[in-house]
């Protein structure tokens, strides 16, 4: 998990799955299709460069979908609080400031994804504008990508694409009701430690007008 040194075959779709981003019924969809994927849309693998060259980009096709970084920390946060005891950074969510210093799943997370950045070694790594810039380069030659914020038309629109027709989407509301607890203190604290996620976010949105 979170290795990139995954094959992707031409014209194969490939699925960036951050977490906490609506993956979970994404890959409800694709099963219910029968779509299958380069990468296992269940898992969370980051970029692969090898195949987001802009020679070649047109030949494989990778989808994602972003999701405001506030949102996707505290989201994860509270999923791992749930969690048993032996879960990953179960030790560190006896508060957020502790989770966010120690849980290298909420630093940055989605522009090192982007970027193609091996994260396997699981532990924080420092993001800066080279990283930075790369993960925006490949997202621009991204052959779909999803806003969570409008998650039921995005995923139909998507399938419609691929000529798969889906009439409604079911949500997981509780995806939702998490944002409306997050503190104005708590939303300061995310963001301190996710600079750059945030930018890439608002960029993205920005840029694809969606």
């Amino acid at each position: 998990m979170h290795k990139n040194n995954y094959k992707v075959n031409e014209n194969e779709y490939c699925f960036i799955h951050i977490p906490k981003s609506g993956g979970t019924t994404f890959n409800f969809y694709l099963n219910h299709f029968n779509i299958k994927m380069a990468t296992d849309s269940t898992l969370h693998q980051p970029v692969n460069n090898k195949y987001l060259n802009e020679e070649i980009v047109e030949k494989y096709k990778f989808i994602t979908i972003i999701r405001n970084p506030i949102n996707r920390c505290y989201s994860y946060y509270q999923m791992v609080k749930r969690s048993p005891n032996n879960y990953p950074h179960k030790k560190y969510s006896n508060n957020l400031e502790n989770f966010m210093k120690n849980c290298w799943e909420v630093n940055n997370m989605a522009t090192l994804y982007y970027a193609g950045i091996d994260c396997s070694k699981l532990q924080i790594i420092n993001v800066n504008d080279d990283i930075y810039n790369m993960a925006i380069n490949n997202l621009k030659n991204f052959y779909y990508i999803i806003d969570f914020n409008n998650l039921e038309n995005g995923l139909i629109n998507f399938f419609k694409k691929i000529n798969k027709e889906i009439i409604e989407i079911n949500i997981n509301k509780r995806y939702h009701n998490y944002n409306k607890n997050i503190s104005e203190n708590d939303i300061e604290l995310i963001s301190k430690y996710n600079y750059y996620d945030i930018k890439l976010y608002n960029f993205i949105i920005n840029y694809l007008k969606i």
